[in-house]
């Protein structure tokens, strides 16, 4: 609900108090900020942007096992929820442009010391800090609430992984509490885990960027697998596990397209924001995935193939 009021407020307050461009600087207008040699190669750079908005609709399915009915109410929720907060997003990113009518002033921390852009437009659009503050913590609440669903899916897929002797110390990580009912010490790793992860920048900014820089990485690599399997299957003319929801026909052409875009959008996840690169601004997202994938898979040479099982195996066919 204050997600929707949220959305509705500073939509409404931007549109009445702020200054506008107008439509064509919003629509036909282009910058390259980012040194890079096209308008079109820059907007494939920053096409990582709008990714990361977009990703996330799947947390529901790492919370199927706590969720009634979650066959059916699973699969919706990350339909409408992608539907609707994709909507929601475009709508507000049009009135963001809108009413970004100084660029270089957002971008500038002489004029911007906040050195966020969307504060920039808060406080010019209502020309208060008071209503900048006001605007700015309805996306800090929201920016907390979504870190508490973050937190609460990561945590189901930790406790999933090592149910299935996929992580060491699986046997405590996997362990339910008996009064609470919920993974507790699996939510307690991975609470431990971002804790350590946000004191790197402390240290280092640097360091700290290139560890984070590998998430929509890891992401893209995982969506291409999961989905190409499930095309592949499709293509090949496989059966596949009994559902109560399914796309039909439209199944096949959307993991066609899924599958492509996500390989397609896996090579700009690795490209540095702007040029020149130096090695406060470069992306180290491939560094990073090359060395999290071969300690995953000496781990699994060494030790995990012995007592791994995957997931499939508890799928059992529905009875007649």
């Amino acid at each position: 609900v204050f997600h929707i009021f949220g959305w509705i407020t500073v939509l409404i307050v931007l549109g009445i108090l702020s200054p506008k461009n107008n439509a064509s600087q919003v629509f036909t207008s282009f910058q390259n900020e980012g040194g890079w040699g096209s308008i079109g190669l820059s907007m494939l750079v920053g096409q990582v942007t709008s990714i990361y908005g977009l990703i996330g609709s799947d947390g529901a399915a790492h919370m199927a096992e706590e969720t009634k009915n979650a066959s059916i109410i699973v699969p919706r929720t990350m339909l409408w929820s992608y539907i609707l907060n994709g909507g929601m997003g475009f709508a507000m990113l049009i009135m963001y442009c809108f009413c970004l009518t100084d660029v270089g002033s957002a971008l500038d921390p002489t004029t911007n010391r906040s050195g966020f852009p969307y504060i920039y437009v808060f406080q010019s659009g209502t020309g208060s800090t008071g209503g900048a503050v006001g605007l700015t913590s309805i996306i800090l609440i929201l920016g907390i609430a979504g870190a508490t669903s973050f937190f609460a899916s990561t945590s189901r897929q930790t406790f999933a992984f090592a149910r299935d002797n996929g992580l060491p110390g699986s046997e405590w990580i996997s362990t339910v509490h008996p009064t609470l009912l919920i993974p507790l010490n699996a939510i307690l790793v991975t609470y431990g885990f971002t804790i350590l992860l946000s004191l790197i920048t402390l240290g280092s900014t640097v360091a700290f960027n290139a560890i984070i820089s590998l998430q929509l990485l890891a992401l893209m690599g995982t969506y291409a697998v999961s989905i190409g399997c499930v095309a592949l299957k499709r293509l090949r003319g496989q059966p596949l596990p009994p559902s109560r929801w399914s796309l039909g026909k439209l199944g096949l052409p959307i993991n066609l397209f899924a599958f492509t875009y996500a390989c397609f959008a896996t090579i700009f996840v690795c490209f540095p924001v702007y040029t020149p690169v130096t090695p406060q601004s470069m992306n180290w997202a491939i560094v990073m995935f090359t060395g999290v994938l071969i300690i995953a898979m000496t781990y699994y040479v060494v030790k995990g193939r012995k007592m791994y099982e995957g997931p499939v195996v508890y799928v059992q066919p529905i009875e007649d």
